[in-house]
C-alpha cells in the first residue's frame, strides 16, 4: 500500500509539471505591452479560432518581416478576443491583414497580437494593457482604435508606477479608473 502511495504521488507530481510546463508567458515570450511593436501587412494563408489562443497564419506582404515571410500571429483565448468585439467570422483564409505586434524574442516565425485590421477595416485593438502605455506616451496617433474595454478599466496589473503615471497625467477619474482624453 505505501509502493502504491509513493507512485501515485510521483503520478501526480509529473503530471502538475507537464501542466506547469505547457503554460508559458506571453511576456517572457515577446516582451511586456509596454515594449514597441511592429507593423505587418500580409494575406491570411489559416485560421485557427480556437482555445487555448487565437492563432493564424500571414503570408507577409509588407511591413517588419519584409514581403513573402510566412508568421503565425496569436492573440487571445476565443472569449477574450469576443470581448474586443471579434468573432470566428472576423477573419478567414484569403483576407488581407494589417496588424501590430511583438515578434517572438527568440527570432522564431510567431507574432503576438496587438492591433488587427481585416480587408482595409479600421485597425482595432486587441490589448487594453497596450492601449494603456500608448496612452501615457501621447502615442495616439497610430491608427489603432481604442479597445472598447479601455474606458473605465483599471491599470493596477501594470503596478503602482505606471498606475502613478496615469493619474499624473489625468488619465484617471476619481475611483483610479481609466478616463479617455476628451
Amino acid at each position: 500500500m505505501k509502493l502504491l502511495n509513493k507512485l501515485m504521488a510521483v503520478l501526480a507530481f509529473t503530471l502538475m509539471s507537464l501542466a506547469a510546463h505547457a503554460h508559458h508567458s506571453i511576456a517572457g515570450e515577446y516582451g511586456g505591452a509596454g515594449e514597441p511593436y511592429n507593423y505587418v501587412e500580409g494575406t491570411v494563408i489559416d485560421v485557427a479560432w480556437t482555445n487555448p489562443h487565437i492563432s493564424f497564419t500571414v503570408e507577409t506582404t509588407d511591413g517588419y518581416f519584409g514581403d513573402g515571410k510566412v508568421v503565425r500571429a496569436n492573440s487571445h483565448p476565443t472569449h477574450i478576443i469576443a470581448e474586443y468585439g471579434m468573432t470566428a467570422d472576423t477573419l478567414q483564409v484569403g483576407d488581407s491583414v494589417k496588424m501590430y505586434g511583438w515578434e517572438h524574442q527568440r527570432g522564431m516565425p510567431l507574432f503576438h497580437l496587438r492591433a488587427l485590421g481585416v480587408n482595409d477595416g479600421p485597425i482595432q485593438s486587441t490589448l487594453t494593457f497596450a492601449d494603456m502605455w500608448d496612452l501615457v506616451r501621447e502615442n495616439t496617433d497610430n491608427g489603432i482604435a481604442w479597445s472598447p474595454q479601455l474606458e473605465g478599466s483599471s491599470p493596477g496589473r501594470l503596478g503602482p508606477e505606471f498606475t502613478q503615471m496615469m493619474k499624473d497625467k489625468g488619465l484617471l477619474n476619481e475611483r483610479g479608473r481609466v478616463q479617455l482624453p476628451q
